[in-house]
């Protein structure tokens, strides 16, 4: 790249720029001259409404000037006019009233929609000026009488998501409706709203939520510690999943559900036993699953089926002396033979030997002589060898 390319296209750019033709800025020195003599100073807005150019102007040389490549003559006009290169009162003055035409426009908002939540879809350039104010105060760049003018005006320091506003608003609808705000995690009618109101009282048990917030959610009698909905919504799944239960025995027979039948009863049934063995589970509760027969040791499915075979071979030979090796059935004799070797081992569990001896007794006896081994012709006992 030459030299005398580089210096056309920085001329190029320089003609751009306001207040580098001598006609225009004549111009501009003119209507400056024009609004000394009417305001008595030189301290055009940058912002002027009545001469937005004549403020941007100004403010480029002054801009200028702080960087040394304003022109001496120039420089010189500007000065005899009484400009001020810097100047602080200008733009106080400017950002005051900028200011007071917002806090008018905020004002118009709430007296539209009776809040102060500006949504950024209504009014973009409202809402992005309050996160400013927002971000200027808690950096500590904000004017300590501007803070006051704000807070006399009802200035929304905090934010809030409008999300939480929308379900703020379907929250009121159901108390309307049912008269309170229990509403249930996962109520059918509106999921999203059940788990909204739990998530406000576990934020308001940590203290993350914001004081408007809580004082507006106990305005309604919000219940930050309220049990009589998750009950009613327990006892309501109970029931559910008990019926489910209570099919799936009618249908195989057994009480033994496997993840692959039915996973959201497996899910329900292990949660149940957990709550047990960690002394989690009322004792109502445990009652109502007592009484639906909740299997609450958990069997192999097979185990099951096997069971079942021999509360058919009770019924139909009145006895469960099952031969261990059974011609109609040899997995089924080979079954029970392994429950009589668990039981003298002492390895069979408690349950699964309960619900063995209410078929009967027999199954543990191994004296019986269907059970014993046929002995071979000829064969002799230790104690017999000479």
């Amino acid at each position: 790249m030459s030299a005398r390319s580089a210096k056309q296209r920085a001329k190029r750019r320089k003609r751009r720029l306001p207040g580098w033709d001598d006609e225009l800025w004549n111009l501009r020195l003119a209507e400056l001259e024009d609004f000394i003599a009417e305001k008595g100073h030189s301290r055009v807005p940058a912002k002027w409404e009545k001469n937005p150019s004549l403020g941007r102007w100004l403010a480029y040389q002054r801009h200028l000037a702080r960087r040394g490549e304003i022109e001496s003559d120039r420089a010189r006009k500007l000065e005899k006019l009484g400009v001020e290169w810097v100047i602080e009162e200008t733009r106080v003055e400017e950002q005051d009233a900028y200011t007071e035409h917002m806090l008018a426009r905020l004002a118009a908002y709430v007296a539209e929609h009776g809040h102060n939540r500006v949504d950024r879809a209504i009014d973009p350039g409202l809402a992005y000026w309050i996160g400013r104010q927002r971000i200027y105060r808690n950096a500590g760049h904000l004017r300590e009488y501007r803070r006051q003018r704000l807070d006399a005006a009802g200035f929304p320091w905090k934010h809030v998501d409008p999300g939480w506003e929308e379900k703020y608003a379907r929250l009121c609808a159901f108390h309307e409706r049912f008269g309170h705000t229990r509403v249930a995690r996962k109520w059918e009618e509106d999921p999203a709203l059940g788990r909204w109101v739990e998530h406000q009282r576990v934020r308001g048990r940590k203290g993350e939520i914001e004081d408007d917030q809580r004082q507006r959610l106990e305005t309604l009698g919000f219940e930050w510690v309220c049990t009589e909905a998750r009950v009613e919504e327990h006892d309501r799944k109970l029931n559910e999943m008990l019926a489910r239960l209570v099919a799936f025995r009618q249908q195989h027979g057994h009480s033994s559900v496997s993840r692959k039948h039915d996973p959201d009863l497996w899910q329900w049934i292990k949660q149940q036993r957990f709550y047990l063995a960690s002394g989690c589970l009322k004792p109502s509760r445990r009652r109502a699953m007592d009484a639906a027969g909740f299997p609450w040791v958990r069997f192999d499915p097979r185990w099951e089926e096997n069971l079942i075979r021999l509360q058919a071979f009770h019924q139909s030979h009145g006895h469960t002396h099952v031969p261990a090796k059974y011609a109609e059935n040899p997995s089924f004799g080979a079954w029970v033979a392994n429950q009589r070797y668990a039981f003298k081992k002492g390895t069979l569990p408690d349950a699964c030997q309960a619900r063995l001896d209410a078929i009967g007794p027999g199954w543990r006896e191994t004296d019986w002589p269907c059970n014993q081994p046929a002995k071979r012709p000829g064969r002799q006992t230790r104690c017999n060898r000479v």
